[in-house]
């Protein structure tokens, strides 16, 4: 037995040396791509390791390695054979080297959708730059070789429902040197990931993989640097040795930071709905904070009820706008709201058809947030038409009308801050016609009036000044 040990951790030390002076380099490049080592980065790629074949490697190892610990400490402590101890130093040097490989930050995210060819796309990469690493989210369909299945599992980091997918992909796309898009398919989240790239304005570090001559038309939509398949390599490579923009990544990584920090431990990585929810909500607070410290100079307390739009701004109308538009955790909270909805897509009945109210409720009151007013309109009216058949419900009349009340709320402050930006009368009257439709369900049922009483109040004291410069 005491062989068998003996030769376990000789082999387990030497599998680690041998792949540490690859991993040394490695980390050492990845400095060098992000200015400095980006701890919280590394910590995220933890979270984002759940499921994967990497992370449960590391898990089984982890484990090992402190039953070794325990074990080499008990020898020392009774003087026995140093057996312990050997094992135990083996399986803490492996233990280090596959940690250090997991945690690795990614120089590549490639955008692509699930697929036999996308899965070997990844493991091609990381096998063409061995110093740098390649990330990807998918779901392979076919079996691969041992060495490309091998490359693939252990930089595939898998999700297992539609707001994590987006939360990783959005926070890699904002952190990583560069992106490679694969848009052969012209899959929907494909579509979805190319818009933020567009809207954000990322284009000058992603590289578009060149589409077939089948390829759908949304393939070609992204005015970013097109490569042919058999020179993506060369292309990363070289565009990875010219990289300048450190210190931008580095600030929206800590735009991400502040946004975890200010959402509450026990839901920060929730995946149940009710805490997703909480979770929401949070966010919300946080961006709303955000917003008029940086684009008003007031506090949140200084709000006092009052509409965004009617609070006197110190920077100029366009600045605000970028950043409402731009905000990371605004698009956090449409991820989660997004997610919700197409986990409950299928749920049938007055409940479900409440759930999914409430989902478009809430995505407009965040569109609303953001000043995309067409798009907050349509989402709260539909809240609306959803809400409406289920005030005669006989289990969902009370909380149907108290939402009501609510989306009749949140489209009067779509029609007046759109009345503010553009200056139509028509939208100052719907602002105050939707604000007595909630004070009336509010009187009826019970509810309390206070602040839809004080959106009247602003509304039809507000001399409309036009749009805002």
């Amino acid at each position: 037995m005491e062989r068998v040990i003996l030769w376990t951790a000789i082999v387990s030390a030497a599998i680690a040396l041998l792949r540490l002076p690859r991993v040394i380099v490695r980390w050492a490049v990845a400095r060098r791509l992000y200015g400095t080592i980006p701890w919280r980065l590394v910590w995220q790629m933890r979270r984002y390791l759940r499921g994967s074949p990497m992370g449960r490697l590391v898990f089984l190892t982890a484990i090992t390695g402190y039953m070794m610990i325990i074990l080499l400490a008990r020898q020392l402590v009774r003087n026995d054979p140093p057996i312990g101890a050997i094992f135990g130093g083996g399986a803490l040097s492996l233990l280090v080297v596959l940690s250090a490989e997991a945690l690795l930050p990614p120089s590549i995210l490639l955008l692509t959708s699930s697929s036999g060819a996308a899965a070997r796309a990844l493991a091609h990469l990381n096998a063409a730059l061995p110093w740098h690493r390649t990330v990807a989210l998918l779901r392979p369909r076919e079996a691969m070789e041992p060495m490309q299945a091998r490359r693939f599992f252990y930089n595939n980091l898998r999700t297992s429902n539609g707001y994590e997918w987006r939360s990783i992909v959005f926070h890699l796309m904002d952190v990583v040197p560069l992106i490679v898009i694969d848009a052969e398919e012209g899959t929907e989240p494909v579509r979805e990931e190319q818009a933020r790239i567009q809207r954000h304005g990322y284009t000058d570090r992603t590289l578009v993989v060149k589409p077939g001559p089948e390829a759908p038309a949304s393939a070609h939509v992204l005015a970013a640097e097109t490569v042919d398949r058999e020179e993506l390599p060369r292309h990363a490579r070289e565009r990875l040795a010219a990289v300048c923009d450190q210190e931008q990544r580095k600030a929206r990584q800590q735009v991400f930071n502040e946004m975890l920090a200010a959402i509450h431990k026990r839901v920060r990585y929730a995946t149940k709905l009710d805490l997703l929810v909480i979770k929401c909500r949070l966010i919300e607070a946080h961006e709303k904070e955000r917003f008029v410290r940086a684009c008003k100079g007031i506090g949140p307390k200084e709000v006092d009820g009052r509409l965004f739009e009617y609070i006197p701004s110190r920077v100029p109308r366009r600045e605000e706008l970028q950043f409402l538009h731009q905000s990371r955790g605004w698009e956090e909270v449409e991820a989660i709201l997004t997610g919700i909805g197409e986990a409950i897509a299928t749920a049938s009945g007055p409940v479900g058809e409440f759930n999914r109210a409430n989902i478009d409720n809430s995505l407009g009151a965040a569109a609303r947030m953001q000043c995309r007013w067409n798009d907050a309109e349509r989402l709260i009216q539909r809240a609306i038409r959803r809400l409406e058949p289920l005030t005669e419900s006989a289990t969902e009349a009370q909380d149907a009308k108290r939402e009501l009340a609510t989306a009749h709320f949140n489209l009067a402050e779509v029609y007046a801050g759109r009345h503010v930006d553009e200056g139509r009368p028509e939208d100052h009257r719907m602002a105050i016609d939707h604000g007595e439709q909630c004070l009336a369900l509010e009187q009826a049922t019970g509810f309390d009036t206070a602040l839809t009483e004080q959106l009247l109040k602003q509304l039809r004291s507000f001399m409309g000044r036009g749009p805002q410069a």
